[in-house]
């Protein structure tokens, strides 16, 4: 005969040892996992699969390819700062850059086997560069005097994969000191990025870029291209969080910027209606040409040379800290299977039978 038996499972898929039951404890089991009628509860506190211990016996080709898939991308803020310092004189400020992403990639330091594959990806340069050469506009010490020592900021260094970085530009001076920066961190004989590897994908604050269409500088974006023509996409963020002064930028990511409502004025002052519609009028046909923008006939030469060059795409976007998913809570559970079972199974039966008679009497 056929009868419905049981077996214990844990959370991680194995299967656990019970002692034999018997007939009437099988039957018993089977009918409290009916659907409406059990009521049995999960184990508290059930072991959590946190370890793989055979990964180290995959073979390498396997065990790089799920390194790489730890690569992903990052924000990395950059912000134009105006400081004081000694390499100046008293009455001048110097201008720079500071980039920021937070911790070190986790590829970089896990172990050897990581930092060797993630090093063929990322790339180290000077997170904190000068605007201009340091030789210019009042930075060089007067003649007769001792070269100072370099501030140690000069030494400051950050991981970049320029593949899939976003550099985000949360502040914005003139248009010409952000092309000059451009250039050198472009530069690796003074601790740019490779030639091989330019910036990719630049994020830009969406009420930075209406400012150029009001002030009529939205030339900025055919000098960028015509300069860097491995752009690939130009992110305009309309930012309402902490992005810029949060401790943590590596807790950031940019998100596809979602619909306004049709009586909605938009979040905030940088992701307002008046924001958005200023910043889609703007790349409207902006890559074929616009006669109303400044070097519109430079433009147009250049792109009647450069006939393969492909647009980069500019996106709207939000950004906002990543969601950390909660880890799901594992318990023990039944499954319930047809088995072939022996003759004395019968017997059981006939023994409760007469027990049932027994005790109505």
């Amino acid at each position: 005969m056929l009868i419905l038996s049981t077996r214990l499972v844990n959370g991680q898929g194995e299967h656990v040892t019970q002692p034999p039951r018997s007939g009437k404890q099988v039957r018993a089991t089977a009918i409290a996992n009916i659907p409406g009628k059990s009521k049995s509860k999960g184990v508290s506190n059930p072991a959590r699969f946190n370890k793989f211990h055979q990964f180290s016996k995959f073979p390498a080709e396997i065990r790089l390819k799920i390194w790489r898939y730890t690569m992903r991308t990052r924000v990395i803020r950059a912000e134009y700062q105006n400081i004081e310092s000694e390499l100046v004189h008293a009455d001048m400020r110097l201008s720079r850059y500071v980039l920021d992403a937070g911790v070190v990639p986790i590829a970089l330091r896990v172990c050897s086997e990581t930092r060797q594959e993630a090093k063929k990806y990322y790339t180290l340069i000077k997170s904190k560069l000068p605007v201009k050469p340091l030789g210019k506009d009042g930075e060089r010490l007067p003649p007769g005097t001792e070269p100072r020592k370099m501030p140690k900021w000069l030494e400051a260094h950050i991981w970049v994969n320029a593949d899939i970085d976003v550099f985000f530009f949360v502040n914005f001076p003139s248009t010409n000191e952000f092309l000059t920066y451009f250039r050198r961190i472009s530069k690796p004989s003074i601790g740019g990025l490779p030639l091989t590897t330019p910036i990719k994908h630049i994020a830009l604050v969406g009420i930075d870029t209406q400012r150029f269409r009001t002030s009529g500088r939205t030339d900025l974006f055919y000098s960028l291209c015509m300069e860097h023509t491995r752009l690939e996409t130009i992110n305009i963020v309309m930012d309402n969080s902490k992005y810029r002064v949060d401790p943590k930028p590596e807790s950031y990511s940019l998100w596809k910027l979602a619909p306004l409502g049709a009586d909605s004025r938009g979040g905030g002052t940088h992701g307002s209606r008046e924001v958005r519609e200023h910043v889609i009028d703007i790349f409207r046909g902006f890559w074929e040409g616009k006669k109303t923008v400044k070097d519109y006939q430079k433009w147009m030469a250049w792109r009647e040379i450069n006939k393969d060059w492909r647009p980069p795409r500019v996106l709207l976007k939000s950004i906002a800290k990543l969601q950390r998913s909660k880890t799901p809570r594992l318990k023990k559970k039944i499954v319930i299977e047809e088995v072939e079972t022996e003759d004395e199974t019968e017997e059981d039966d006939e023994d409760d039978k007469t027990q049932s008679q027994a005790n109505a009497r």
